[in-house]
């Protein structure tokens, strides 16, 4: 009987041991469950302020477009569109990043185009184009009988022909860049102040 009772006091010892143990676990499952409800709560709120941040960064990229030379607004609508709907919050994010990067290269550089432009009477001419930047732009024809600027406007890229431009000079900074001459500091500046001339 003696040894019942010791056998049934161990069994009642390693019994609570199991029962602590299982407590233990269960408020240890507990913790890790309240953890992760607090991380999927705050990876939630994280979400809805990067989708809100992306709807403002869409519509300021949106209100810009219409200011871009047409070179750049062109690479712009090839990166993709920012309204389409199936697309998820990092591909959105992707394309605004990368529409951003070209924005800053196009700014940071000067750049020759070349596209048909209407003049007062409707006529096309084809020009090149010479870009400073992403604000401001000189044109000339081939045989420099037209000239003039290009500028951002509310109502888009504006290319306006003016007869008080020397063409000579937007050929040959257009001819020097294409040469791959390297522009920078005071020659650039030179010749942006030349043009406005």
């Amino acid at each position: 009987m003696q040894q019942t009772l010791i056998l049934l006091d161990a069994e009642q010892t390693q019994l609570k041991q199991l029962n602590q143990n299982r407590q233990k676990n269960t408020s240890e499952l507990a913790e890790k469950r309240t953890a992760l409800i607090k991380k999927q709560s705050q990876l939630e709120t994280d979400e809805n302020a990067l989708n809100s941040q992306l709807i403002q960064l869409s519509q300021q990229l949106r209100s810009l477009q219409v200011q871009l030379p047409p070179p750049l607004l062109a690479s712009w609508q090839s990166i993709g569109d920012l309204d389409n709907e199936s697309l998820d919050a990092n591909e959105k994010l992707q394309i605004a990043l990368k529409m951003l990067g070209q924005l800053a290269d196009f700014q940071n550089r000067i750049s020759i185009h070349e596209m048909a432009i209407s003049n007062s009477e409707g006529k096309e001419i084809w020009v090149k184009q010479l870009y400073l930047g992403a604000a401001q732009a000189w044109f000339v024809s081939n045989d420099l009988s037209y000239a003039g600027i290009g500028f951002p406007s509310e109502l888009g890229w504006q290319w306006q022909f003016d007869t008080e431009i020397d063409g000579e000079q937007i050929a040959h900074g257009i001819a020097v860049q294409e040469k791959n001459k390297q522009l920078t500091g005071l020659p650039c500046l030179y010749l942006a102040m030349q043009l406005r001339s």
